[in-house]
C-alpha cells in the first residue's frame, strides 16, 4: 500500500530562507541575488495562493516566469537545508565565507550557462557540505579539496563536480581525479552532481512517473545509462 507523502509546507520553507536572508543582511549582503528572489517569487505564490487567485495567475503568467517560480521552490529547500546546517556545525562566521559564494546567477535554471554557473556549482559544494554537517561532522571548503572532513582519523577530501553534459562527465571526473592526487588525503571521493544531465531546465522536459515512489527507481535507471555510456566511450 503506498504511502501518503507529507504535505511540503511552504510557508515554513518561506520563514527559514527569510531567516537566512536577513542574516546575510546583517552581514552586509543587502543585494538581491538570486536567492533573494527566492523568497520573492515564493512569497508571491503563497499570497496569490490566499487570495483565491491561483487559476487567473495561471491563465496569464508568461511560461519564463513561471519556470523561475518552479526553480525558486526547489533551489530554495536545498539552499536552507544545507545552510541550517552548517550554520549549526561551523557557526555563523566560518559558514559565511562558502555561503556568500553560492548566490550569484540566474534564479531560473534554464538561463544558467558556462558564464553564470560559479554560484549554482558551488551550491552543490554547499550541498555536500551541508550533508556532512548535518551528520554530524565539522566540513572546510578552504583546505585544498572542494570540501573535507575528518572521519575516524582520516582526513577525507571531497571534488565536487557539476557537468552540463554527458560527453563533459568524463573529463570532470578525470579533472577531479588529478585534484585529489594533490590533496593526499586519507580517503578521496568525488562527488558528481548529474541533475543538468538529466534535465536542460526545462520544467515541461521534466519525465512524470504515475506515483512518487517510482521517482526513485526512474532515477536509478537513468543514472545507470549515463555509467554505462561512460563506460562504452572508455
Amino acid at each position: 500500500m503506498p504511502t501518503e507523502v507529507e504535505r511540503y509546507d511552504f510557508n515554513d520553507a518561506l520563514s527559514r530562507l527569510d531567516d537566512i536572508s536577513h542574516w546575510l543582511n546583517d552581514q552586509g549582503f543587502t543585494n538581491v541575488d538570486r536567492v533573494r528572489v527566492y523568497g520573492q517569487n515564493i512569497r508571491r505564490m503563497i499570497d496569490v495562493q490566499a487570495r483565491g487567485g491561483m487559476e487567473a495567475l495561471e491563465a496569464t503568467i508568461q511560461y519564463a516566469e513561471a519556470r523561475e517560480i518552479f526553480w525558486s521552490y526547489v533551489d530554495a529547500d536545498e539552499f536552507v537545508r544545507a545552510v541550517e546546517a552548517l550554520r549549526a556545525s561551523l557557526g555563523d562566521d566560518a559558514a559565511l565565507a562558502p555561503i556568500k559564494q553560492a548566490l550569484n546567477g540566474p534564479a531560473d535554471v534554464f538561463l544558467e550557462n558556462a558564464n553564470n554557473s560559479d554560484g549554482r556549482n558551488f551550491m552543490f559544494e554547499l550541498i555536500i557540505g551541508g550533508r556532512v554537517a548535518g551528520a554530524g561532522f565539522r566540513p572546510s571548503f578552504d583546505k585544498g579539496p572542494d570540501v573535507q572532513v575528518e572521519f575516524a582519523g582520516l582526513q577525507v577530501a571531497i571534488q565536487c563536480k557539476r557537468p552540463f553534459s554527458a560527453s563533459g562527465l568524463e573529463k570532470n571526473i578525470r579533472k577531479a581525479i588529478h585534484q585529489l592526487e594533490a590533496c593526499k588525503a586519507g580517503l578521496n571521493l568525488i562527488a558528481v552532481s548529474v541533475s543538468r544531465l538529466l534535465n536542460s531546465g526545462d520544467p515541461s522536459s521534466i519525465p512524470e512517473v504515475s506515483h512518487y515512489e517510482l521517482g526513485h527507481a526512474y532515477l536509478q535507471s537513468e543514472i545507470h545509462k549515463i555509467a554505462h555510456r561512460q563506460d562504452a566511450i572508455r
